[in-house]
């Protein structure tokens, strides 16, 4: 069919085949509830990761134009993303320098979108009956005509990569206080088709650094860059985050969770699995397609790629398309999952059909982890849920929960040692 790249290993490293192991030899695992279900808990994820660390916000192409921006609005925090007149990226807190208020205000953008007029504090305040229901919560996108975003409580301007432009009664003001004045920057990266902020600034690793040398070469392959997106949906999680993420990294539930929509196809005892420093990933092959994926070892060709990059960016590769996954946490007990789709441009009616309908299957697939993530989330608060069991085949959710507390609770051991490949 036309417009079906298929996208494969190469020259690039070899990880699965019949004589590579398949598992790091770990055995059972057991971590406390608490990890889970401590508010305080995830008060230090927010302040230790959350803060500190890359993860992805949209797909790059939602502000590809100069004076394109985004308003992005999570766990407490509040960022623009402003495609600059260079054709970079900028991003900065919103919240005004003066007082405190946010700048960029997105319900005022949403109808502003809507309506193609400027939108006052008062028709803002009034504005939740106009704007009606949200199909999502996720980021607000618009465009800045005049390269100003304006405070809307005393008026401070400021220009497209969060600098200060002008003070109104500037002269009240000792200039030195003003002199360069900027929201804190968020430190922003356009990879792989993918917005990544870090919200520490300047103080932010590099994000080629971050993800190190062996997701960057899995990436290469896959070349997410050069892919549309053709569908995004966002579900509520009642439970918390770090309980979606281990559903994803482990395939054992498969058999009982997905018996409707995925069945026997998959050879998930013959998944090879890889833990990385902070990030992880899994190569998991059909029955059809087992003896090839074994004596070739060409796991991006013949097999779903699974990769964790740490904490929450979550991405589900195959050789002709991408299921991109990420929870976004909200509290101890809830988190939000985005799920785009990822296609090959340029594809012919078949192509575009069967990506349709892969894209059906996939709704059906994540309402059954929806049900799941329910039941999860029934027990939350109860007395009978102390510990969680992970059997030797789930070692990258005890790995994940470790490079969790690594940041929570440095220098404090964790349950894995001496297991990471580097």
């Amino acid at each position: 069919m036309a417009g079906e790249r298929i996208a494969s290993r190469g020259d690039g490293t070899r990880y699965v085949g019949r004589d590579e192991s398949l598992v790091p030899e770990i055995g059972m695992t057991k971590v406390n509830a608490d990890i889970y279900t401590s508010p305080e808990q995830w008060e230090r994820e927010r302040e230790t990761i959350f803060r500190t660390t890359w993860f992805v916000v949209e797909r790059s192409d939602k502000i590809a134009d100069p004076g394109q921006f985004l308003v992005w609005e999570e766990f407490g925090e509040t960022v623009v993303i402003a495609r600059q007149a260079d054709w970079s990226l900028a991003a900065w807190h919103n919240v005004c320098q003066h007082r405190g208020a946010r700048v960029v205000d997105p319900l005022r953008v949403t109808l502003e979108n809507r309506t193609g007029q400027p939108h006052t504090p008062l028709a803002a305040v009034d504005a939740p009956a106009e704007l009606g229901e949200r199909d999502d919560t996720g980021p607000v996108f618009g465009a800045c005509k005049t390269g100003e975003f304006v405070c809307p409580w005393h008026g401070f301007r400021y220009g497209l990569d969060g600098l200060v432009t002008a003070v109104p009664e500037r002269i009240d003001f000792d200039a030195a206080e003003l002199d360069g004045l900027r929201a804190p920057k968020v430190a922003v990266r356009d990879y792989a088709g993918w917005i990544w902020i870090n919200l520490s600034g300047d103080d932010a690793q590099a994000l080629e650094e971050y993800l190190g040398p062996v997701i960057l070469e899995e990436f290469a392959h896959h070349q997410m860059e050069n892919m549309i997106c053709v569908d995004k949906r966002e579900y509520l999680m009642p439970t918390n985050w770090k309980a979606v993420v281990d559903g994803f990294i482990e395939v054992y539930h498969v058999a009982e969770t997905h018996r409707e929509t995925i069945g026997d196809r998959l050879a998930s005892r013959d998944t090879y699995q890889r833990l990385l420093d902070r990030h992880s990933m899994y190569f998991i092959p059909s029955v059809a397609g087992l003896d090839q994926f074994l004596d070739e070892g060409d796991h991006i060709r013949d097999s779903i790629s699974h990769y964790l990059v740490f904490p929450n960016s979550i991405f589900n590769c195959q050789s002709t398309h991408i299921q991109a996954f990420q929870p976004v946490p909200i509290d101890a007990y809830t988190a939000k999952y985005n799920v785009f789709l990822l296609v090959q441009p340029g594809g012919d009616e078949d192509f575009m059909a069967e990506q349709d309908a892969r894209w059906d299957h996939f709704q059906n697939v994540a309402k059954e982890d929806l049900y799941a993530a329910t039941q999860l989330g029934a027990t939350m608060r109860s007395m009978g849920y102390t510990r969680n069991l992970m059997n030797a085949r789930e070692v990258r959710i005890p790995h994940f929960l470790d490079v969790v507390r690594s940041y929570t609770h440095p220098g404090e051991p964790g349950i894995l040692q001496g297991t990471v490949d580097g």
